[in-house]
């Protein structure tokens, strides 16, 4: 009886140590888990400010007009309008440094172990045919 009780015993740590070996690949995962979607919220937004500037061109305003309700909108991003004779393209990427872009800058990171050397811009193009 006492050599099973030591046995008992012994095993004290063992759980302390696997979970100690488990921990860095768990929150790896998790901040992983966790940059990816602040990344794809990012080009969503970006897409979407696109999207507007270049639907609101299409419904007959400016370019001026279309590009500043486009940035009032979907606040964070640059958007770029241009209207042709048959189609309008807007293309939008993120403002430096914003909350809704997706900017990663290596002297600043937003992220927390993807982040790369260069800074990755999100951007995005869409183009409206005009009625």
């Amino acid at each position: 009886m006492k050599i099973l009780l030591k046995l008992k015993s012994s095993q004290r740590g063992q759980s302390l140590v696997e979970f100690a070996l488990v921990l860095p690949m768990l929150l790896l995962l998790v901040l992983g888990v966790l940059e990816f979607g602040w990344i794809l919220k990012a080009e969503i937004a970006v897409s979407a400010a696109a999207r507007e500037g270049a639907r609101y061109a299409a419904a007959g305003k400016t370019e001026a007009q279309a590009e500043a309700y486009a940035m009032v909108h979907v606040p964070g991003t640059l958007v770029n309008v241009t209207i042709n004779e048959t189609s309008v393209i807007a293309t939008a990427e993120s403002a430096e440094n914003s909350l809704v872009g997706f900017h990663i800058d290596s002297s600043r990171p937003l992220g927390f172990y993807l982040s790369t050397a260069d800074a990755i811009d999100a951007t995005a193009s869409v183009t409206m045919r005009l009625e």
